[in-house]
């Protein structure tokens, strides 16, 4: 018993496509193995009656509308290659390739099932040449189409037949490209290598399919490179037969112009980071400085406390008020002598930061800015060790004066 997957339509249309496959590779053998004409679109074969039920059973099998009386005439079976005489498929029958490349063109899709009578090709043999030609077409139309602005059809397998438009942004100006991705067979079938041009648009296709966050960034990357290609066509007809020609170099340019986005980034990151190190040691040193300066003025604002406020009546009022002074001075003289053994760390910690950017050699930009910011760093550093050697000065001579005030305030010891 099948399993209920298998009695869906589903399995029923995988089995009939199954079906069609089986019967068409077998009127190609038979095709093969049969002399044919072609007249006024019908192809006459000559047969014999072994294989006449079996050239039937595969035309019916595929769609085609068969009649005893109108196929058969003596020992030659007449079929028709009018769009009329095919149900389920096309007619997969071509004179030439030129005739199937212009139904691909039509679709941007390689027919499943098709027959060229010039050669005797059939879609079986998908290592030929010309089909590989086919599809590298189909898949650059599809690629270009992807990467555009704007294209018709906007949507659907034909998507971009009709026009393709590109925007695109440059260091100096903004480019705009639009051309019809068409062309002619005999410049498809002069492309050499088409192995390496199928693997490389694969590559491409892959690139701008990922899934993940870059996927918008690994676009504009290939437009840029797609806009150096295009600057070496002459005018916009010439631009898709110059790129399907190019796809190897255009994936060439594509991984070239990635590498540069990635190095990019990446000293983008890095200058980001100097910068962010930048921020943070000036807040660091602004902190410290502005601690000191308030320390700093303890000082000055008790001199002016006691000559407002305070009345010094007795020697022994007078002393203690030196004392505090002094203690005072002495725990603020200390907190300076800690504020400057942080500046120290600080030129340390900035030293060794930055030591870490010169081994960047390939990249003179992270290099000059991260110079720039470390001469910056250590001359704030060194202001700031000054300002403070400056401050712990004022602190001595706030101190000094302070006592010089108490002295001539407190009435002398009886």
């Amino acid at each position: 018993m099948l399993p209920m997957r298998a009695q869906g339509r589903p399995y029923q249309g995988l089995l009939k496509e199954m079906n069609k496959t089986t019967l068409f590779t077998e009127l190609v053998s038979l095709f093969d193995e049969n002399k044919l004409s072609i007249d006024d679109k019908t192809i006459s074969i000559d047969i014999v009656k072994n294989n006449s039920l079996d050239f039937k059973r595969a035309l019916v099998g595929l769609g085609y509308d068969f009649n005893d009386l109108k196929s058969y005439r003596n020992d030659t079976l007449k079929i028709r290659m009018a769009v009329d005489a095919w149900e389920d498929i096309d007619c997969p029958f071509y004179l030439t390739w030129s005739a199937l490349y212009e139904q691909v063109a039509l679709s941007t899709q390689v027919p499943k099932y098709f027959y060229v009578i010039e050669d005797k090709t059939s879609s079986i043999s998908v290592e030929n040449e010309n089909i590989k030609k086919l599809n590298l077409f189909c898949l650059t139309r599809q690629l270009l189409a992807q990467m555009s602005d704007l294209c018709e059809p906007k949507s659907g397998q034909n998507k971009g037949k009709d026009k393709l438009l590109f925007i695109i942004e440059t260091e100096n100006n903004v480019c705009r490209r639009e051309f019809t991705p068409n062309v002619s067979w005999c410049d498809l079938v002069s492309i050499k290598d088409v192995d390496d041009a199928l693997l490389s648009i694969n590559k491409l296709i892959d690139a701008l399919n990922l899934g993940d966050r870059q996927d918008t960034e690994r676009c504009s990357v290939m437009r840029s490179a797609l806009n150096e290609l295009i600057n070496t066509c002459s005018n916009s007809a010439s631009i898709f037969p110059s790129l399907v020609k190019a796809i190897p170099e255009l994936q060439k340019k594509y991984d070239e112009h990635h590498e540069l986005f990635i190095k990019r980034f990446s000293v983008n990151k890095v200058l980001l980071e100097i910068s962010q190190q930048d921020l943070q040691y000036t807040s660091k040193l602004n902190e410290i400085i502005s601690n000191a300066q308030s320390k700093a003025l303890t000082i000055p604002a008790g001199l002016v406390f006691i000559g407002a406020i305070m009345k010094i009546d007795y020697y022994l009022d007078g002393i203690a008020i030196a004392v505090g002074i002094i203690m005072t001075t002495w725990i603020i003289y200390r907190s300076l002598d800690v504020y400057q053994g942080s500046f120290i760390h600080i030129e340390n910690q900035v030293e060794a930061e930055f030591k870490r950017y010169d081994t960047l050699s390939e990249e003179a930009e992270v290099r000059m800015q991260s110079k720039k910011t470390k001469g910056e760093l250590l001359g704030l550093v060194n202001k700031a060790k000054n300002n403070t050697n400056l401050i712990k000065n004022c602190v001595l001579f706030s101190l000094f004066a302070a006592l010089l005030y108490i002295y001539h305030s407190t009435p002398m010891m009886p």
